[in-house]
């Protein structure tokens, strides 16, 4: 944990303590005049006409005062309670469940928890409600995540409990509460800027810049409050098995919930009610129902030992914490092996069955319903869309055995089955819909677009002839080809088909204007770059020392969206010439074109004072900074 992060937050707190007493003493200064030109108006004994003319000039802009001082001074010291959508534990049915909690809290010395709830996340947290902002007078609640309880055991769970804990005993809301007070009053301003076509004046750079500084510190400040609690849990609990905790969760939200939710979807299509039970067949999925190679357990944890986490993020990597905390990361092949494979064995005693023991069923149940009642409208709405595709492939069926289908009637055809039974049965309607029109181009270009999904090069001739038939279709047939061989590791093949496109593309002068100009008006999404091609590029930018920090996003395009821009925004330091910053860009662009990454078209701006509106937009996006 870096101590200057902890001294700015604590220069933060004695600022914003000194900024509020002065408000105070000011509203109640505000609050004597307001009374003395009252008393003076009325007693003064020179005429209304007199008492009213010092009421205007004097008596109005005080209360003006008064009122915004204390819209300002309610918004600090009183929060509303915003219940979130849980469900209760009663202390009196689980006394034990209470005395657990208050031991480990306790231990971490943070203040008392009034409620314990349960929600639908894989996490838990501590919620504090309304009270009076300055006392301890606040209702503080301790929320679970039903899945997370299914997941770890009661040892692993009372390390993430007591992690939780320790962000309460150190007020680690409280200073990450200020940051976020204050970034979200400037936007408010900024907003307003921007309404009056003020946000490119000078005080919208500043707020733009102050921002970015604030944006900054709270990430800086986040991580570090990660890193304090992650301390005060491994006191309660062993430092490896906080480690093996996150492990498991992290594991879960990457691969169980991918094939359980699948699963779900599927059956969605199927059953028109809303399932009543979704916990229950959550934890039977957990008992040997889920057949997961040995190879996707050791991708995971691999990632896990490689994994730095950015400057934009809020929390550090497990890599990171197990460093900070002198642990660990466990291989397949020792003993953590077993912990997290069991999760998905008979024998494997969860949480809520060892705190609810017998209660544990009816837990379970209650969840589900709440889960159950506040799906069903979007339940509802998915099974209706799945049921009128159903009702359309009749139709078309009925189409095609009294007078046939048209070309346009055929690719809906497929579309249909696409979406209802998969890309197999997609392929053998748009087969039939060649059959049936051997001139029909959008046939033969979903019947290569399918073979290349199912891994057959097949559809890579296909491709090819229709773009000398057509070449309007050449960036439609490019995308699918550079995809397929992406997947497939040629990067040769891939580079050609996209830049085969581009260059197409760039025949049309509003398409060389879209990717080769950026302008203030330009929307930037956060990049989809792996993990690994994050750490090529870094690589590639440390070697300038020249270089401050950078971000990567992608730039929002319209007429070839389907071939990504990458934007590379890089702060140089100040002393930093504009021939120097050219040599390093050149050298950037060459090495990322050479080494192993995705070879597409990367655009370096530098982030100066004339666009701080670029570096704001990329320093907003969480996860875009990357230096």
């Amino acid at each position: 944990m870096k101590k200057s992060i902890k001294f700015k937050e604590k220069v933060i707190g004695t600022l914003d303590s000194l900024l509020t007493l002065g408000m105070l003493l000011l509203y109640l200064l505000v609050f004597i005049f307001i009374i003395a030109f009252l008393t003076l108006g009325f007693e003064g004994g020179d005429g209304l006409a007199v008492t009213i003319i010092t009421l205007s000039l004097f008596e109005v802009p005080l209360i003006i005062i008064f009122y915004m001082l204390s819209k300002i001074l309610f918004s600090i010291f009183f929060r509303k309670d915003d219940k979130a959508d849980m469900f209760v534990i009663n202390k009196n049915d689980f006394p034990q469940l209470y005395e657990t909690i208050n031991d480990i809290r306790t231990m971490c010395k943070c203040p008392k928890i009034h409620i314990i709830a349960l929600d639908y996340s894989n996490n838990a947290y501590i919620k504090e409600g309304s009270r009076f902002y300055i006392s301890k007078w606040r209702k503080r609640y301790l929320v679970i995540g039903v899945p997370l309880l299914l997941l770890l055991n009661e040892k692993e769970l009372k390390g993430v409990i007591a992690h939780e804990c320790g962000h309460l005993s150190k007020l680690h809301s409280r200073s990450a509460e200020r940051i976020a007070w204050k970034i979200d009053g400037l936007k408010k301003h900024l907003d307003k800027l921007k309404n009056k076509g003020k946000h490119t004046s000078l005080m919208g750079r500043l707020t733009k810049r102050y921002l970015i500084i604030l944006n900054n510190l709270y990430f800086q400040l986040s991580k570090n409050h990660e890193l304090e609690a992650d301390i005060i849990s491994s006191k309660v609990v062993s430092k490896q098995n906080l480690i093996n905790s996150l492990i498991k969760m992290s594991f879960y939200d990457g691969i169980f919930s991918r094939y359980f939710w699948n699963y779900i979807t599927e059956l969605n299509k199927k059953e028109e009610k809303v399932p009543d039970n979704i916990f229950i067949m959550m934890e039977r999925a957990m008992k040997g129902n889920l057949e997961i190679s040995e190879e996707v357990y050791k991708s995971f944890l691999e990632e896990i030992k490689n994994r730095h986490s950015l400057p934009g993020s809020t929390h550090p990597s497990i890599l990171e914490r197990a460093e900070a905390l002198g642990a660990s990361l466990p291989a397949l092949d020792g003993r953590f092996n077993g912990d997290l494979i069991s999760i998905f064995k008979d024998t494997y005693e969860s949480a809520i069955r060892t705190l609810f023991k017998n209660e544990a069923d009816n837990i379970l149940n209650n969840m589900s319903a709440k889960w159950s009642e506040l799906s069903k409208e979007r339940w509802e709405g998915y099974y209706k869309y799945i049921n009128e595709l159903n009702g359309s492939l009749e139709k078309l069926d009925a189409t095609e055995k009294e007078t046939g289908l048209d070309s346009k009637q055929w690719i809906d055809k497929g579309f249909i089955v696409e979406e209802l039974e998969g890309l197999d049965a997609a392929l053998k309607v748009f087969k039939e819909a060649e059959n049936a029109d051997k001139q029909s181009i959008g046939a033969r270009f979903h019947i290569a677009r399918i073979l290349l999904q199912t891994g057959d090069d097949e559809g890579v001739a296909i491709f090819k002839t229709l773009m000398e038939e057509d070449i309007q279709i050449i960036p439609q047939c490019c995308f699918h080809l550079y995809n397929y061989y992406l997947y497939n590791n040629n990067r040769t093949e891939a580079i050609n088909y996209y830049e085969y496109a581009v260059k197409f593309m760039k025949t049309n002068e509003e398409v060389v204007d879209e990717r080769s100009n950026l302008y203030r008006s330009d929307e930037f999404m956060l990049h989809d770059l792996s993990s690994r091609t994050l750490d090529k590029i870094k690589a590639e930018l440390e070697k300038h020392k020249e270089i401050k920090k950078a971000y990567i996003s992608i730039k929002k395009l319209n007429l070839s969206k389907d071939f990504p821009l990458y934007i590379i925004g890089i702060k140089y330091s100040k002393f930093c010439s504009m021939k120097k910053i050219k040599s390093i860009q050149t050298d950037i662009l060459n090495a990322i074109h050479t080494v192993e990454i995705l070879p597409w078209n990367f655009k370096i701006i530098p982030l100066t004072r004339k666009n701080i509106d670029i570096e704001y937009n990329l320093d907003s996006m969480e996860g875009a900074r990357i230096l």
